[in-house]
């Protein structure tokens, strides 16, 4: 069974902005410095039932290389835009960003990070 965030990165690669990048889950696990790593994961949402409608929150690592931190912006900026051209999915249902595009943070070694969460409202 697929699970929501495994669903999210599906619907993500859509977009045809994904080329090249290494899409993990769960946990990022770094195969070298000049490479662009997406990570998939759970963040909460609702309440689970049976009979209604669920949200489920998807938090997605964008991290960058440490020769083109450029690149991670420009990327989160077009998986957020892509986003927001296209809230429905016949799979996943209505599909929006929470909370805008974060602040970027850095890893130890200087690498960008972005940490996107989607809100995906599955279900009736």
């Amino acid at each position: 069974m697929m699970k929501m965030y495994q669903k999210a990165r599906e619907y993500v690669a859509k977009s045809g902005l994904l080329g090249g990048v290494i899409i993990q889950y769960l946990i990022w696990k770094d195969k070298g410095k000049d490479k662009t790593y997406l990570v998939f994961r759970p963040s909460g949402g609702s309440s689970l039932s049976g009979s209604l409608g669920n949200e489920y929150h998807v938090l997605i690592d964008f991290i960058a290389p440490d020769n083109d931190p450029e690149s991670i912006d420009d990327l989160v900026t077009n998986v957020a835009e892509y986003i927001t051209q296209h809230q429905f999915d016949d799979c996943l249902g209505f599909i929006q960003v929470l909370g805008a595009i974060p602040t970027p943070v850095t890893t130890e070694d200087g690498r960008i990070v972005y940490r996107l969460q989607i809100s995906i409202k599955h279900g009736n």
